[in-house]
């Protein structure tokens, strides 16, 4: 399955012009097993479901698949994880036809707010009308990946 996404920070809690407590956040967990050149293989815990993810590497357009699978292999496989694992609440935010998965990252990586959109096609990603909140693109930046945030941190700076 194609995925085609884009990704942005928001500097500030701020500068989102809604409150977020008016939306029940997802807490997800994931960590990863592998990254190559190639590919990413990752588990992942949300909505109280387990997932095994192999996703190609790029920015706007990766194939993903993606396999449910039980607690105890999730839990068996984070003993296999590299760097760390993960941690954020996510706020599932409908807007003018799409959804803004927005992000709010725990422990190490907390203070990083990001947001994701999915499209059906390259061009309808291009095409889109963002809301003026989401104004700096980080889709092609590979430090704000959460592979290399899961391997290498965060550095507020970058």
């Amino acid at each position: 399955m194609e995925e085609i996404e884009r990704k942005f920070l928001i500097d500030r809690v701020e500068s989102i012009p809604f409150s977020l407590s008016s939306y029940t956040p997802n807490h997800i967990s994931q960590g990863y097993l592998a990254v190559t050149d190639e590919y990413e293989l990752r588990i992942r815990s949300y909505k109280g479901q387990y997932f095994f993810t192999k996703k190609s590497t790029g920015s706007l357009v990766r194939d993903e698949h993606e396999f449910a699978i039980d607690r105890q292999t999730y839990e068996n496989l984070r003993t296999c994880v590299i760097g760390t694992m993960i941690e954020k609440d996510r706020y599932e935010i409908p807007a003018d036809g799409y959804l803004i998965e927005l992000d709010a990252y725990q422990e190490s990586l907390k203070g990083l707010i990001t947001a994701e959109i999915e499209f059906t096609s390259p061009e309808q990603a291009q095409a889109v009308r963002l809301p003026s909140w989401l104004s700096c693109e980080i889709t092609e930046k590979e430090s704000y990946k959460n592979r290399a945030l899961a391997l290498q941190g965060w550095n507020s700076g970058s």
